[in-house]
């Protein structure tokens, strides 16, 4: 059950923060629950979209080469993905009439997830690519392969 946290336009996000119930250390709170869905009834099929859904929030965690706009750090796959799938959106008007565009969103949002067992080469870095084709087959998968066959065959068409 989750409580309610009154917020309007005068809260700042420490007013919030403040009025919330007290939580548990987040180490704590990890080692005790591996799997924070296993708890619940769930229909068939669910349970392996929320462990792809837990796999795809790793890809926060794999760094890229490539600088933020402002330069002020490197950006992660995450943002990379999520910053192509918004232009894509945004550029529309100038792609070719016939464009899928939801298979475009969906491509531009999925092409990264491999980096989350395979790791992010570097275009120029020739040692990096040696055998990355096979760590991205290998981790397209084992990720995709979390999902019921409906939604990886879905994906995988991508």
């Amino acid at each position: 059950m989750t409580s309610s946290i009154p917020f309007n336009s005068k809260s700042t996000a420490d007013d919030v923060l403040d009025r919330r119930a007290p939580s548990k250390d987040l180490d704590c709170m990890a080692s005790e629950h591996q799997d924070p869905f296993a708890h619940l009834e769930m229909p068939l099929g669910l349970q392996d979209q929320l462990a792809f859904i837990q796999q795809i929030d790793q890809l926060k965690s794999v760094w890229r080469k490539t600088l933020l706009l402002d330069a002020s750090r490197a950006e992660n796959d995450a943002e990379h993905s999520w910053e192509m799938a918004l232009m894509a959106i945004v550029l529309r008007d100038f792609a070719p009439a016939q464009s899928d565009m939801l298979r475009i969103v969906t491509m531009l949002l999925i092409h990264d997830l491999v980096e989350i067992d395979a790791g992010d080469a570097y275009a120029y870095d020739a040692a990096a690519n040696l055998g990355q084709k096979e760590r991205e087959a290998a981790a397209a998968q084992r990720i995709f392969g979390l999902l019921p066959s409906p939604s990886c065959s879905e994906l995988k068409r991508c």
